[in-house]
């Protein structure tokens, strides 16, 4: 029996196929709490640069997108710069050199300068606008030369009087009566034109008149009451219009002429004539022209005519023939109003006098037929209108038609065949805010105006991209429920909707629902929708199980409830997640914490595998909440609970519990286009990717752009992804836009039109891109392609206020601003004028608030301020000089105009520091300069004579100091060579002492001796007196060689001590560096002889004869030995003095060791050019501390007590060895010792 049942048994379908569904769209209303200074504004026009200006009943209104500024009458009307007319409803027009003119309750018109915000009123002759309440004019147009036409009368009187003005000389003419008072929008029409360079109008006796301005007076061309040219019977003419080419279009009661403006004639008449079926019909109104040349002609009674001018063919329509054969309720029509065409067709609607209802019709050029656009869309629930009659139209960039009436404003829908209606509800804060449509108006950034009776809306299409579709109890088309509870596509691409109040399925061609609910009383809570790959449909319905249909019959196939008696069956009537796996298993969960869990169907057995969370063991399922379950790329399944994530394996049929904590809530899942998976979570983890290979969790939260990091989930528990890649993602706070590819956030808001916050969604994207997410307040559809488009208009930027010293700027003061500021490129302050703020705007409309605005002052600022919405400047205590400030602005989507606008600002200098004042300043410098200049050649003579005997004293000064420098310098080297020749002098006297002493010892010795052979002698002892003799020889031998040896050492000393002529000789180094070893020795001997030293030599054999000058080498060489003594010497005494300070310890044996050596270059032996002869000087002293040893050079640096040296010995010493070609080095170590060594070249 179950089985037999078919879905339309199961639901009671609710509603027919309905044609269409109110329409909501937002707008953004203005009023007078916005700042407007009544509800109705009329006529807006756009300025040349952006501002909206609107028309009202108490006064003119400029809008900037923020703020209205409203200038109204002035309550003195002999004030001539002001307006003077309160009410405006006769118009606005902006003229081609930037002023805008206006008309209304006056006999006259009025212009605004932008430039100067200054008013101008006009009256014609005779008329003023003192008690003329009654009086109305309405603005016309402004022809080739400039002139602005108007039309004017009173409200009791029909006739309607026609006036140019000049605006140069402010002349008006008046001109003949133009007709009957018809409204000023079909007087533009059709009652007075301007067409090839002239001005045509019917008058009052319905002549043909032109201008002739030659003449500048009308003329008749076609008389009335007579018979019209070209027909058999007399007409009256009645309208007129603009045909293309040469053409004018004028209508009579019984016919169309067209009439040549160049021949001067008509050339063409359609006259109707009784019982000729192929005729033009009668009762003619007006005519219009089609962009394809063919004239339709109005009439009364329901009638259209089309007609050929070529042909001469004449088609004719009639409502409720078979031409328009729609069946609208309505029995007869007065006649069709002409609305509107583009390039696909033409526009009428249907004007039925003062009945409630009216509907269109839409002639498409390409199959030429009819479609019927119905008004009230057979809705008996859709409030009908107070009137019929249009009182604007307007055509968008996009070619759609909109229609303005009273009430309600419509927009063509193509698609569906008929007019969306948007209406004002008062339980709705994003509708219009009237029913009453005064007024539609496109700006040049192609924004929809549109003005009520209950204020100003101004329409952003951008937000259609979030339609928002809720319950309307008083539509039976309308959603069922606002609760949303599942969103499922079928095969077929049909969307179905599951919510708290039955089942719905989108009606695409009308823009409706169609529901289906479960039998009469019943619940009818939908909670989940599924198709499987069978072509099965399952529904789930809380509280009555589940349900499997087939998709193309509707028969049910199988039905699960719970049942006690089978262990295998489900455990609960409702279920909330459904999932069919690749390998065709069905998975069913449910998002309640109850015993429910994970079921598996196993369909061959009728029955199911029951998953449940197990207490200790790690493979079973972590929660018995399930979010959703989904596969990812590589056909894992995904199981997200409120317990954990986790993994099922196929093949062990168990699960792997991902324990990280920003995983503990998993609530939404998809997968980037690798295949990967992403999670949505309520756990503070945000939006996590998983490398499951190498077990990396990577998480994008609120720190990185994500709105909320807390997402929560619907029943089906998926992340919607667009054709683009990237993810969907609803929070409490709105919805953020993910592309994986670059890791960025986009976020939308309510203010974007997306649906108020809740914590509940579910959401899926569609076969065709689209993304529909439904929630507790009803159901979103997204077209990602069109809500990501940005919007590539620039924005115009004007400084509409400048701040000087806090006086405020904004029109003309006559004295900085010879033009309002919105019009002045360069301004001229005095110095004390130095704090300036700057006012300024982007004229961009659609969300205005979210303008950018970056500015930089030049000469001042570095760079460009932080973009920000900051609209106004400020500097202070800016110096003379010239700036330029500039602002640049972006959109609200983000698109720059980086041209931006500029004011120069040239900031004057005080009058002391003016051109002149600087003149002043130079002539009185060069006055002062030329006596100053006078003294002080007086007083530089009389200083240069004084100066002159101070310098020739001072040089005679210092002539003689600089003698007795040298004289002293001179003293002090002889002074060191004397100490040298001391040191020589002492050591030769110390070692003549020895020799002296063996002799003055052997003649003592001998005198004895001598004693003692003569008493041998007389004792007659020969022996004795031999050997006496033998002995006493000896010592005379020894007294001679001593006496040889002091000559040696006497003509030694008698060589050196002679002056050097300084001519190099043959010397032998080895011999030279041994005899100033030993004078050395023996002199500081001589000077203490407690001292005592090692004297160690190591002379090469090989180095023979070298010529130099031995007495300056010598010197060199005994100065080197000498200090090595000294050296040695203080290192003894502190050893002796101090426990064992210095390497040696209390065992120091000062040592002295003079080495000499041949060094031959590499390219041969002796007497090879660059073979060298070093001589040195190494003793075990203290050292020399390093940072002296670059000094020990200098002249009269020296290390010795005060008085022990003069300093000069090294400094000569180096001199010296230089001058032989040489070099001398010096190593040392401290604590160790030190090693001179002297380098002399061999040739």
């Amino acid at each position: 029996m179950t089985n037999k049942l078919t879905l339309s048994i199961l639901f009671v379908i609710a509603a027919g196929i309905a044609f269409a569904q109110q329409k909501k769209i937002p707008f953004e209303k203005y009023g007078v709490a916005e700042g407007l200074p009544e509800e109705v504004a009329v006529t807006p026009i756009q300025d040349d640069k952006g501002f909206i200006w609107f028309g009202t009943q108490n006064g003119l209104v400029k809008y900037d997108g923020y703020t209205f500024k409203v200038f109204k009458a002035a309550s003195d009307e002999t004030d001539s710069t002001s307006l003077q007319m309160r009410s405006l409803w006769g118009g606005l027009l902006k003229a081609k050199d930037g002023k805008i003119w206006m008309a209304g309750e006056s006999s006259g018109i009025a212009s605004f300068d932008p430039t100067r915000e200054q008013f101008q009123n006009f009256y014609p002759a005779g008329k003023t606008n003192i008690g003329s309440n009654r009086n109305f004019s309405t603005l016309l147009f402004e022809d080739e030369p400039g002139n602005i036409w108007f039309g004017g009368g009173t409200f009791l009187d029909t006739k309607f009087t026609t006036f140019c003005l000049n605006p140069e000389t402010g002349i008006i003419k008046e001109y003949p009566i133009a007709g009957r008072n018809i409204t000023g929008r079909y007087l533009k029409r059709y009652g007075t034109v301007e067409s090839y360079g002239t001005v045509w109008l019917i008058d009052e006796e319905n002549n043909l008149q032109r201008l002739n301005r030659q003449k500048d007076s009308f003329e008749i061309m076609i008389p009335a009451g007579k018979e019209v040219v070209l027909s058999a019977n007399a007409d009256t003419l009645m309208q007129l219009s603009k045909g293309g080419a040469d053409k004018l279009l004028l209508t009579g009661s019984h016919g169309l002429y067209i009439f040549d403006h160049k021949a001067e004639k008509i050339v063409k008449s359609y006259v109707h004539q009784p019982g000729n079926a192929i005729g033009i019909a009668d009762s003619v109104i007006y005519a219009v022209e089609d962009l394809n040349g063919q004239i339709w002609v109005m009439h009364r009674q329901g009638t259209i005519s089309l007609v050929d001018p070529v042909t001469d063919k004449i088609q004719t329509f009639t409502y409720g023939s078979n031409s328009i054969p729609y069946q609208t309720g309505i029995e007869e029509v007065s006649n069709f109003l002409f609305i509107g065409q583009d390039n696909q067709g033409i526009w009428f609607q249907a004007y039925l006098g003062f009945q409630s209802t009216t509907f269109f019709i839409h002639y498409q050029f390409a199959n030429k037929t009819f479609s019927l656009y119905d008004y009230n869309f057979n809705l008996t629930g859709n409030p009908l209108p107070q009137y019929s009659y249009p009182y604007e139209y307007f055509q968008d960039r996009t070619g759609l038609m909109w229609l303005g009436t009273r009430p309600g404003l419509y927009k063509q829908a193509p698609k569906k065949q008929q007019m969306d209606l948007f209406r004002y509800r008062e339980d709705d804060p994003g509708c219009l805010p009237s029913d009453s449509i005064r007024y539609l108006f496109e700006d040049s950034q192609k924004r929809m105006w549109v003005g009520t009776t209950n204020g100003l809306a101004l329409y952003q299409p951008d937000q259609e991209n979030f339609k928002v579709f809720r319950n309307n109890p008083s539509s039976t088309s309308s959603i069922s429920n606002n609760f949303i509870t599942t969103v499922q596509e079928d095969a077929n691409g049909k969307i179905w909707v599951g919510t708290r109040n039955g089942l719905n399925l989108w009606q695409e061609s009308t823009g409706s629902f169609r529901r289906y609910f479960y039998a009469p009383g019943e619940v009818n809570i939908i909670s989940f929708l599924f198709h499987d790959a069978q072509k099965r449909l399952w529904l789930s319905i809380r509280d009555k199980g589940v349900y499997v249909l087939d998709r193309n019959t509707g028969s049910i196939i199988k039905t699960f409830v719970p049942d006690t008696k089978n262990p295998a069956s489900l455990t609960s009537k409702t279920i909330e997640v459904f999932y069919q796996d690749s390998r065709g298993n069905i998975w069913l969960g449910d998002r309640v914490d109850n015993e429910f869990g994970l079921y598996r169907l196993n369909e061959e057995e009728d029955g199911f595998t029951h998953y449940l969370p197990v207490l200790g063991d790690s493979n079973s399922i972590s929660s018995n909440e399930i979010s959703f379950l989904a596969e990812d790329g590589k056909q894992r399944l995904w199981i997200g609970t409120d317990g954990g994530l986790n993994l099922y394996h196929y093949d062990k049929n168990m699960f792997t519990v991902f324990k990280s904590s920003r995983l503990s809530s998993t609530n939404f899942f998809t997968t980037d286009k690798n295949g990967e998976p992403w999670f949505g979570t309520y756990s503070s983890g945000g939006l996590i990717s998983i490398d499951v290979d190498n077990g990396i969790i990577t998480s994008f939260d609120e720190s990185k752009g994500l709105l909320q990091n807390d997402m929560t989930g619907g029943q089906n528990g998926r992340m919607a992804k667009d054709a683009f890649g990237r993810f969907w993602l609803p929070t409490q706070r709105g919805i953020s836009v993910f592309d994986p590819e670059n890791k960025s956030f986009i976020s939308y808001f309510e203010r974007d039109g997306f649906q108020p916050h809740d914590r509940r969604y579910t959401s899926i994207e569609t076969s065709n891109g689209d993304i529909w997410i439904g929630s507790n307040n009803g159901l979103n559809h997204i077209v990602p392609a069109n809500l990501l488009k940005k919007d590539t208009t620039l924005p115009s930027i004007v400084i509409t206020q400048v701040s000087i010293n806090d006086s405020l700027y904004s029109k003309p003061d006559g004295t900085i601003f010879k033009q309002s500021v919105a019009y002045t490129n360069a301004i001229e302050l005095k110095h004390w004028q130095k704090d300036l703020s700057f006012d300024f705007v982007a004229l961009h409309y659609l969300r205005s608030d979210d303008n950018l605005y970056s500015w930089k002052l030049e000469n001042y600022d570095k760079n460009w301020s932080a973009p920000s919405k900051e609209r106004k400047a400020s500097y202070t205590n800016l110096s003379p000089g010239k700036y330029i400030f500039r602002v640049k602005a972006s959109n609200a989507d983000g698109i720059w105009n980086e041209e931006g606008t500029s004011v120069t600002i040239t900031l004057l200098p005080p009058w002391w520091r003016t051109w002149w004042a600087y003149l002043i300043y130079a002539l009185i410098f060069l006055g002062t300069l030329r006596i100053f200049s006078k003294w002080r050649e007086r007083n530089l003579r009389t200083k240069n004579e004084l100066l002159e005997r101070k310098i020739e004293e001072r040089t005679n000064s210092l002539t003689t100091t600089l003698d007795n420098l040298k004289s002293t310098q001179a003293q002090l080297i002889q002074s060191e060579k004397m100490a040298s020749l001391g040191e020589l002098t002492a050591g030769i006297a110390h070692e003549i002492q020895n020799p002296l002493n063996f002799i003055n010892n052997f003649a003592e010795v001998n005198s004895e001796l001598i004693d003692e052979l003569k008493e041998g002698i007389e004792n007659n002892n020969l022996t004795e007196a031999k050997s006496l003799a033998t002995t006493i020889r000896d010592n005379e031998d020894k007294i001679i060689f001593h006496g040889k040896r002091a000559d040696a050492i006497v003509k030694g000393m008698l060589q050196h001590s002679r002056s050097s002529n300084g001519s190099k000789e043959p010397t032998d180094i080895n011999a030279l560096a041994d005899e100033y070893l030993r004078l050395a020795y023996h002199g500081i001997r001589a000077k203490d002889n407690s001292f005592n030293a090692t004297l160690k030599t190591d002379f090469d054999p090989a180095i023979g004869m070298v010529n130099i000058i031995p007495q300056d080498i010598g010197r060199v060489i005994l100065n080197l030995i000498t200090n090595a003594f000294f050296a040695v010497s203080d290192k003894a005494k502190m050893t002796s003095q101090t426990p064992y300070p210095l390497k040696g310890g209390p065992e120091y044996q000062p040592t002295v060791t003079v080495t000499t050596k041949l060094q031959h270059p590499l390219s041969g032996g002796r007497g090879s050019d660059g073979a060298m002869v070093t001589i040195s000087v190494s003793d075990n002293g203290p050292g020399i501390p390093a940072h002296i040893l670059d000094k020990i050079f200098q002249p009269f640096f020296t290390t010795k007590p005060t008085g022990q040296g003069t300093g000069l010995g090294l400094s000569l010493s180096y001199d010296i060895v230089k001058a032989h070609g040489g070099e001398l080095k010096v190593e040392t170590k401290e604590g160790e010792g030190s090693v001179f060594t002297i380098q002399l070249p061999v040739s």
